[in-house]
């Protein structure tokens, strides 16, 4: 192959990877900008799954939310204001939720949930029942010594269960510090009622899909640089 027709083969080559880049930067970026919002954790209530100053990712395509799920609760709720706070759903609209039966564990629905994410709090620090209506999740945090929760609003309206209309997403991952990076791990604590759920699936995609077009933008740069005269 001549050098002419050699350089117009890698020419071609070049404008292909770079428009192949384009195309899947777009198909991945489009969906984390509609589809995910980033957050700064402010607080300590769902330590240790996220710290203070936390930098969380929550899927805003909601869905049928689960118990178990880690949700972004608009602040006054709970009686709060400013940014969403975190906060995990132990109830759904239906259930009755218990504290404290066997061994000192909350129960949903008189099941006993033995909650691994706990880092050695007790599950609550007052006794409580409380029957969640049609339309309300009862949301707890992680570090119980430390969240302000339903538990605070238990003699309240809607006995501290929160409405399902105040809910801005479901976190999915973190995004920093990098040493913490990554899909927030499921949890089995709530498996008898349904099985735990996939997690962050849909933005592993759509990041990979964005890393797969950086790669192609690069190789296209290489590939416009081996055709420079020297």
């Amino acid at each position: 192959m001549s050098r002419h027709r050699l350089s117009r083969h890698r020419q071609r080559v070049s404008i292909a990877l770079f428009l192949l880049g384009v195309a899947l930067c777009c198909a991945g970026i489009v969906p984390l900008v509609i589809g995910y919002r980033v957050v700064n954790v402010n607080g300590d209530s769902m330590a240790p799954v996220l710290r203070h100053e936390d930098t969380a990712v929550a899927d805003t395509g909601i869905g049928n939310l689960r118990r178990g799920d880690v949700v972004l609760l608009d602040p006054a709720a709970l009686g709060g204001h400013g940014e969403p706070v975190a906060l995990r759903v132990i109830g759904l609209g239906g259930d009755t939720v218990t504290c404290c039966v066997t061994d000192g564990r909350l129960a949903v629905n008189g099941q006993p949930i033995a909650e691994e994410y706990l880092d050695g709090d007790a599950p609550a620090s007052m006794p409580f029942s409380v029957a969640v209506t049609p339309g309300r999740l009862f949301v707890l945090g992680d570090h119980r010594t430390v969240a302000t929760d339903s538990r605070a609003r238990v003699a309240g309206p809607g006995a501290g269960a929160v409405p399902a209309s105040a809910v801005r997403g479901r976190v999915v991952a973190r995004a920093w510090p990098l040493t913490r990076a990554g899909e927030l791990d499921a949890t089995r604590a709530f498996s008898r009622f349904a099985p735990p759920r996939d997690g962050a699936i849909g933005l592993i995609v759509a990041v990979s899909v964005v890393l797969a077009g950086v790669v192609f933008l690069a190789a296209s740069g290489f590939e416009a640089l081996r055709r420079r005269p020297k």
